[in-house]
């Protein structure tokens, strides 16, 4: 079944995003599924997302169960952008979609008045995702971009990437779009779940990061951080997840070890958050003013590694941490701008594909490694391109 491509409002103005991205967020239940509130008022659980029906026509899930308002529903979900694409898709007058119990849209609906109903008039409830995402579309549809790209037996040299004419000043506009974007995210969590929870899950979705990140969110919300200081059985909650992604990876990089390091660094420093709330990062926002002596980042690395990792994870590793979770969370905790510090904070565990990419384009200085910013603005310019490029 062909994918519906909308743009749909970002941060930073539209973004091209497919409905199936939206379709993989219910799937993988990619969003905050605690306290759930339906359109109309009614408490909903998500006992089961369903069977993604990819192939034939009729609604997008099949025999999924839920709790809504008390009772429990088996029966289909219908996913949309908009509430007005049930109408706009004659789904109101279609018989195949009397058995939908929910109509999940990205956004909520414009009219508190509009209402769902089946052919036959029954009133079908409505879930808007877009208050309980745990980050914003831009990144879910990033991550949709990318694993389609993951599927194909080519580099990032065979795409099409416009070099743009200023490259140093557009990769650093680039950057601090994705510092800022990061930062948001990082409030909203706060927001949404606290310091506490928001560090540990967010900490456990970088660690599985890419391939595993929605399995060890999952592990995220089923095991709270004080559920890991009393003491958990790492090999039975590796067990209980059955979506983990082990091939081709280094043994370093698999999910049991990586949850194992964890293990370690909770018992080392069991209020881990409390130290990295403790750590003064300087506000510092123009990275042509600054570089890495005169921010201080070697000793703010070392107290970073040693207090609140304790030692647990490599050099690479405990930078992509930093840089992808630690900072944006600080920062937006204690409302300070820290992109200088961000971006000239080493890349940690970046593609290789960018980093060869960033010297063709005469981004890495001489006898210096690679910053995090300039990386970080490259991925940001190779994600805009695609989304560009994607096909309705």
């Amino acid at each position: 079944m062909e994918s519906k491509v909308e743009e749909v409002p970002g941060l930073y103005g539209g973004v091209r995003v497919e409905e199936n991205v939206i379709q993989r967020i219910w799937y993988q239940s990619g969003f905050i599924t605690h306290n759930l509130v339906s359109e109309e008022g009614k408490k909903l659980s998500i006992l089961n997302t369903g069977t993604w029906n990819r192939s034939e026509e009729g609604p997008d899930f099949r025999n999924a169960v839920i709790w809504i308002g008390g009772e429990k529903k088996f029966g289909d979900v219908e996913i949309h952008f908009f509430e007005r694409d049930w109408k706009n898709h004659g789904h109101d007058r279609d018989p195949n979609y009397n058995q939908v119990i929910l109509h999940v849209c990205l956004f909520p609906r414009s009219c508190s008045a509009n209402r769902t109903k089946n052919s036959l008039g029954k009133e079908i409830p409505q879930l808007s995702l877009l208050p309980f995402l745990y980050q914003g579309i831009e990144e879910y549809n990033e991550e949709w971009i990318l694993a389609a790209l993951s599927g194909r037996d080519q580099n990032l040299h065979s795409l099409a990437i416009g070099k743009p004419k200023n490259v140093e000043d557009e990769m650093l506009k680039s950057s601090h779009l994705r510092w800022v974007q990061k930062k948001n995210y990082a409030k909203k969590r706060i927001d949404q779940m606290g310091w506490e929870q928001a560090c540990h899950q967010w900490f456990l979705e970088v660690l599985g990061y890419p391939r595993n990140k929605q399995s060890m969110h999952e592990v995220a919300t089923l095991y709270s951080l004080e559920d890991w200081r009393v003491g958990l059985d790492v090999q039975r909650v590796y067990q209980q997840m059955t979506s983990w992604k082990k091939k081709g990876m280094r043994p370093a990089n698999q999910p049991i070890n990586r949850l194992h390091q964890y293990q370690q660094i909770v018992a080392k420093v069991p209020h881990w958050p409390d130290e990295l709330k403790a750590i003064h990062f300087p506000e510092s926002s123009n990275p042509l003013e600054e570089n890495r002596a005169k921010l201080g980042i070697y000793s703010l690395r070392k107290k970073w590694r040693d207090q609140v990792l304790s030692g647990v994870l490599g050099s690479s590793k405990a930078d992509t941490l930093l840089i992808d979770s630690g900072l944006p969370l600080w920062a937006a905790l204690h409302e300070f701008d820290c992109f200088s510090l961000w971006y000239h904070w080493p890349s940690g565990d970046f593609s290789n594909d960018f980093r060869e990419l960033a010297v063709e384009w005469g981004l890495k200085q001489k006898g210096k490694s690679l910053s995090n910013g300039v990386l970080q603005g490259l991925f940001q310019n190779f994600l805009l391109d695609q989304s560009k490029n994607s096909k309705q």
